[in-house]
């Protein structure tokens, strides 16, 4: 696709583009951590090819926010690994933000790295890339779009709710230890349960139970869910 940055104006001229390559799914361009505030149901295609093949831009998109900037450079000769062409809608303003954050940013090389931070520290790289002097202070624009009033309440900026869903959960992880355990703790048990001359014989039985089936857990758990 021929870059044409005087092309790229808004996000609906940015989309119109991206369907002229078949990118026509709208999930690649929509967070679910912003559509799970949206009020009508999100479309699920952003373009389409008619009967006389035809590439049409459908506008419904336009409805959502888009979950990520835009840079649009007046042409493409620069560093490919440290030119930043689309993140993470709003993490270039990182400075601003009062909580812990977290953000992907795609560069011109196609590479994509995802950076976190949080007031005061904030990832040296993160600054590099959207600090002064930088190839992202050599875009000509930003293109960013969020609808006024797409949500009924004020939220933060996307790269702060993302950093909010994906913080570790404390009592999952004591949920995800005790189900691993569970099997093991249950084959105890039962062991535990048959004849034996002397307790000590139950106990190390037991034992023997539970180290055996939490091995074969911890082996063949993976493999499930792979």
């Amino acid at each position: 696709m021929r870059y044409q940055p005087e092309k790229y104006q808004d996000i609906e001229a940015l989309l119109e583009i991206f369907t002229q390559v078949e990118l026509f799914d709208a999930s690649i361009f929509l967070s679910p951590y912003d559509l799970k505030h949206a009020r009508t149901k999100a479309p699920e295609i952003i373009g389409y090819t008619s009967e006389t093949g035809k590439i049409e831009f459908v506008p419904d998109i336009l409805e959502f926010p888009i979950a990520y900037s835009f840079a649009v450079y007046p042409d493409l000769a620069r560093p490919s690994s440290m030119t930043p062409l689309l993140w993470t809608r709003g993490l270039h303003n990182y400075e601003s933000f009062d909580a812990p954050y977290g953000g992907h940013i795609a560069y011109l090389d196609g590479h994509v790295t995802y950076y976190s931070g949080e007031p005061g520290q904030h990832d040296p790289e993160l600054v590099k890339i959207f600090g002064a002097g930088s190839e992202f202070s050599k875009a000509v624009r930003i293109i960013e779009h969020e609808p006024e009033g797409w949500t009924e309440e004020k939220l933060t900026p996307l790269p702060v709710r993302i950093a909010e869903a994906t913080k570790p959960n404390p009592f999952a992880l004591v949920a995800a230890i005790a189900g691993m355990c569970a099997p093991a703790l249950i084959a105890a048990f039962l062991v535990g349960l048959l004849p034996k001359p002397t307790m000590r014989e139950r106990l190390w039985s037991a034992s023997i139970a539970f180290g055996i089936v939490l091995i074969a857990t911890l082996i063949f758990l993976p493999a499930v869910f792979c």
